[in-house]
């Protein structure tokens, strides 16, 4: 797999527009990606995944440390985005979609 570059990742976070509903959601994806997340584990994240203090995403087999701006981002998305598009309280989902209100595929 082909790394991208200082420029290119620059380029890339300023793909998602953070006025918008899921700009924050989408920026914290991007963020994990930078940080060296898979992107097929992306949709089976769960909200237990995230270490308490936003330092790691823990999964079974594998912990990827997360940088200062993907802690701000997802605490952000957490904080605001999520919330806003659960239908269910009990929804143990990490990332939600913007139509249906369940986990992303």
């Amino acid at each position: 797999m082909r790394r991208l570059g200082a420029s290119a990742i620059a380029k890339v976070r300023l793909v998602p527009d953070l006025g918008r509903r899921f700009g924050v959601r989408d920026r914290a994806i991007i963020e994990l990606l930078i940080c060296g997340l898979r992107p097929e584990k992306i949709p089976g994240l769960d909200l237990d995944h995230v270490a308490e203090d936003f330092a790691e995403i823990r999964m079974p087999q594998s912990r990827v440390k997360l940088s200062p701006d993907a802690k701000k981002f997802l605490r952000r998305y957490l904080e605001g985005g999520r919330p806003l598009a659960l239908r269910s309280s009990d929804d143990p989902a990490l990332f939600i979609t913007d139509r249906h209100g369940k986990r992303i595929q």
